[in-house]
């Protein structure tokens, strides 16, 4: 069992999380800061390891129970301001369930889990409504990449010969994952490589020329589409877009 913290790759977790934990120790921060009064930031996150480890105890001995063989991972996130609440999302690699993302908020001392998304990412990330092969030791990022001043999740998965991600965002007013639709077929799973980078999604595209091993390697950099709600991405270069991609029309 491994509980990670993320590491923001841009600016939204070190100007946004620090400062809003650090005003929870003075409980400046609103109707939050009187919620949290006297919890330090050490708290806040150590509450938070706690909770995380005792939802994957029980989820590692229910994954063993049905024969579960592979190495049970959990990963979360670190805590987060979001307006005027602290929240945080955790990951784990079996749910009896079938909900293996959960939404995290802390209140009055405590972690509890306000909201979870099931099997709605689909083979090979999620074969089955109780399993999702999650990458071992990454951690779950946070930055805004949808534009909306609150924070969004990136969690990242296994495949064969790279790391795909998935992002957890409350835009358009419910947590789900966020689709990517264009220069791909329309998917929940972003590959290869993402990262939350200076406030933008960014991915790699190998062109696989000769071959994808020796293949040169372009950065795909998306964009939030706030009419349709997913991401966006010009083709990168020498990638013709299949039928049924956005960018084929």
């Amino acid at each position: 069992m491994s509980t990670c913290r993320a590491r923001s790759h841009g600016g939204y977790l070190l100007g946004i999380t620090l400062v809003a934990l650090a005003a929870l120790l003075s409980g400046c921060a609103g109707g939050s800061g009187q919620a949290h009064t006297g919890s330090s930031a050490a708290q806040v996150t150590s509450a938070l390891d706690a909770y995380v480890a005792k939802q994957a105890a029980a989820a590692s001995t229910a994954a063993a129970k049905v024969g579960q063989s592979s190495s049970f991972v959990s990963v979360h996130s670190a805590p987060v301001k979001d307006e005027g609440t602290t929240v945080a999302v955790a990951a784990f690699s079996y749910s009896a369930t079938g909900h293996p993302v959960q939404i995290l908020s802390y209140a009055a001392g405590h972690w509890s889990t306000v909201a979870a998304l099931g099997p709605d990412v689909g083979p090979p990330v999620q074969p089955s409504a109780d399993l999702f092969f999650l990458a071992p030791g990454a951690p779950v990022s946070v930055a805004d990449v949808t534009g909306e001043g609150r924070p969004d999740f990136l969690i990242m998965v296994q495949a064969a010969d790279n790391t795909p991600g998935i992002v957890v965002s409350q835009n358009g007013g419910t947590w789900r994952y966020i689709p990517n639709s264009g220069p791909f077929p329309t998917s929940d799973v972003i590959a290869r490589n993402p990262q939350f980078q200076d406030g933008k999604l960014v991915s790699d595209y190998d062109n696989c020329v000769p071959d994808c091993a020796s293949g040169h390697n372009y950065q795909i950099v998306w964009t939030y589409e706030h009419s349709s709600g997913d991401f966006w991405a010009p083709n990168p270069p020498g990638w013709t877009a299949p039928t049924g991609a956005v960018n084929s029309q």
